[in-house]
């Protein structure tokens, strides 16, 4: 079976049109056509769309065992970035995820395009598997040395020249980015159990920060945080609480992904340091959106919907069910008709 990859891709074409065809086929329970994926109508690929699509080929891989077909044509625009972005060298080369024609790529420098500088690469960081099998006390040493690496060595070689594009960001709220980035990926190195993918890329219209992987998700995250005794029982019972009380409103199953990315983020608003509630903050506070997906599920704050506030995580879970019915496009929650496993985090700032 071969997928036609649609015109444009972004990370609504991955979740409404790529992922339920994928989930489609591998649901024929004796469906043994392999798939492939062509670029041929493509014209344009999204900053955020390279790192879900390194995510499929990851699972893709995974699960059969051998490369995905991608097949290309002579677009020179488009194989242009995806070479120089260095996806064929890490879904190719590196980790095998895909087999194409090679004698397409290279020889692309007259088609440069300002959007697609040099800097504009993705980055791939490692899973730490060994982490949940320590001590807590021999886990917090790790985390911090994991989150000192990255803040100060890693993100500042990976992204500190993007974010110096970024004029709608301070002097000093880009250092304070870059260890916020460092607290998402390190986040995702240590609890997914997963490869991390990261892509950020400025243009005219903007910035867009996207990091995923195909981890462990919010909910298997805090089962394994809840049962070693890193959530105290108070804040763990106020928030089943809340839950049971949206329950009985109507928020049933469909939403357990929901609650699962809001109890997180409850967690991370008590323990008072930079985390993924305090980049909510930053985000909403330099005029942003921020948008945290875990499998079909996608939660987004914005500064237009969220600006004023001052209120708690208890708060917010229930306003954006509410926002749900009137701000689809920047604010509330919105369950795709694809499912992908492992945490999505973007970030969009003006220019």
């Amino acid at each position: 079976m071969r997928i036609e990859l649609p015109e444009q891709i972004g990370s609504y074409q991955i979740y409404e049109e790529v992922l339920p065809k994928l989930a489609y086929h591998y649901s024929q329970r004796f469906n043994q056509e392999e798939i492939s994926f062509s670029l041929r109508k493509v014209k344009y690929i999204k900053a955020e769309a390279i790192p879900l699509f390194m995510c499929i080929l990851n699972v893709m891989k995974n699960y059969h065992n051998k490369p995905v077909e991608l097949e290309l044509v002579y677009n020179p625009f488009l194989l242009y970035f995806l070479e120089h972005s260095q996806f064929f060298y890490y879904a190719g080369l590196k980790y095998n995820f895909i087999k194409y024609d090679h004698e397409l790529i290279g020889g692309f420098s007259q088609y440069i395009k300002k959007e697609y500088r040099d800097k504009h690469l993705l980055h791939v960081y490692n899973p730490v598997l060994d982490y949940f099998n320590e001590t807590l006390q021999e886990q917090e040493r790790i985390r911090a040395m994991i989150f000192d690496d990255m803040a100060y060595y890693v993100i500042r070689n990976d992204f500190q020249e993007i974010f110096c594009d970024v004029m709608s960001i301070s002097e000093q709220n880009r250092e304070e980015y870059m260890v916020l980035l460092a607290e998402v990926i390190a986040n995702s190195r240590l609890y997914s159990q997963s490869n991390c993918y990261a892509f950020m890329q400025t243009g005219k219209s903007g910035t867009i920060l996207s990091v995923a992987d195909v981890g462990l998700g919010f909910g298997a995250s805090l089962k394994r945080k809840k049962e070693s005794g890193m959530i105290k029982e108070d804040e763990r019972k106020y928030f089943m609480k809340l839950k049971e009380e949206l329950n009985q409103e109507g928020y049933g199953e469909e939403y357990s992904e929901y609650f699962d990315i809001m109890e997180s983020l409850y967690y991370s608003e008590k323990k008072k340091r930079i985390n993924l509630f305090y980049l909510k903050d930053r985000v909403i506070h330099n005029k942003g959106i921020v948008k945290f997906h875990t499998g079909s599920t996608q939660v987004s704050f914005s500064y237009s919907y969220c600006q004023n506030c001052i209120k708690g995580i208890g708060d917010c879970t229930k306003c954006l069910l509410k926002a749900k019915r009137h701000e689809r496009s920047e604010a509330g929650v919105i369950i795709r008709k694809g499912k992908l496993a492992g945490v999505h985090i973007e970030i969009q700032f003006e220019r």
